[in-house]
């Protein structure tokens, strides 16, 4: 790492070759855990809620981070960078993240529990059409608390959908050519001009920031999770910020939806729906069912031989009831 001016050019084959980690959408089937409070809203107000970073139900993760950033520094042979003054920086820089989980396991019993309390459903989504502009008279706009819609492109500084890493080995270097470029990026003695320094630290920062909302603990790996992560930029942030109340807690988030070129809100694409382990399990297929007709959907039952250019498939969890 003595020459500086050969970790700014090899930087993006080091560092950036992780960034897009499992990021073709083509083929990818994947499944949003929620309650029926949620479902609800989503299905009435077709949109999505992300959720910013540092307010997620695992609580414990961007510490867990931090935490092998910390030992990280520890071995660096010349401290040049301020530990505390990083740590800042990542505080800062969450604040502007914020994110929406998908499994690609489609019917986990420790998802309906951690998630659903076995009160749920997961939502299976057209992901290239929610991650990217589905055709030129429908695009993604966020909708703020006054009902007044922006576009996207115009409020994000990054936007990413991968999977989650839980392997501790692969994390470990990642996070440790990020923690060396930024460091060394503070080492006076380099003969470096402003610019090409600035450049360096704010994208390894901005690097270092995207996988700390990708990683997870191993004991976690049988979610087997996708993330959407969006990145407001600042100016976009005060007018675009709601909050909502859980479990006590003022918790942060966006609310994004499709429009179509009259700026009217269009359908989430959602594929199919499944039922959570239920006692009632009929009863809740039925009531599903005419909540989706009301929202304009087309809901197909498995067992009608039906096919819809936008039907929703509602299916059943094989996980019995206890």
């Amino acid at each position: 790492m003595e020459d500086f001016n050969k970790l700014y050019t090899e930087l993006g084959e080091d560092i950036f070759k992780h960034f897009y980690t499992d990021n073709n959408l083509d083929g990818v089937k994947v499944y949003h855990y929620t309650n029926i409070n949620a479902l609800y809203e989503i299905l009435e107000k077709k949109s999505l809620r992300l959720t910013n970073s540092e307010f997620l139900n695992d609580r414990e993760e961007i510490l867990y981070s931090i935490g092998i950033i910390e030992k990280i520094y520890e071995t660096l042979d010349k401290k040049y960078m301020n530990i505390n003054l990083l740590k800042r920086m990542i505080e800062q820089s969450l604040k502007y993240k914020f994110i929406l989980s998908f499994s690609i396991n489609k019917d986990s019993i420790a998802l309906w529990g951690n998630y659903t309390n076995f009160e749920g459903y997961n939502i299976e989504m057209n992901m290239q059409e929610v991650f990217e502009t589905a055709s030129k008279r429908r695009y993604i706009s966020i909708i703020n608390s006054n009902e007044e819609a922006y576009d996207l492109e115009n409020c994000l500084d990054s936007k990413s959908f991968g999977k989650v890493i839980y392997d501790v080995k692969k994390q470990k270097v990642i996070l440790k050519e990020l923690i060396e470029a930024l460091n060394y990026s503070f080492n006076d003695d380099i003969e470096l001009d402003s610019t090409a320094r600035n450049v360096i630290r704010r994208e390894a920062l901005k690097t270092l920031i995207h996988f700390m909302n990708i990683f997870k603990h191993p004991g976690f790996e049988q979610e087997e999770e996708y993330r959407l992560v969006y990145t407001l930029n600042k100016k976009s942030y005060s007018k675009l910020v709601m909050f909502t109340n859980r479990n006590g807690v003022i918790v942060p988030y966006i609310q994004i939806a499709l429009m179509d070129r009259f700026n009217k809100i269009g359908r989430i694409p959602i594929k199919s729906i499944t039922i959570g382990p239920k006692s009632n399990m009929q009863m809740a297929s039925k009531g599903l069912k005419r909540f989706l007709e009301i929202q304009k959907y087309k809901p197909i039952e498995m067992d009608e031989n039906k096919h819809y250019s936008n039907g929703v498939k509602i299916l059943k969890s094989e996980i019995p009831y206890r």
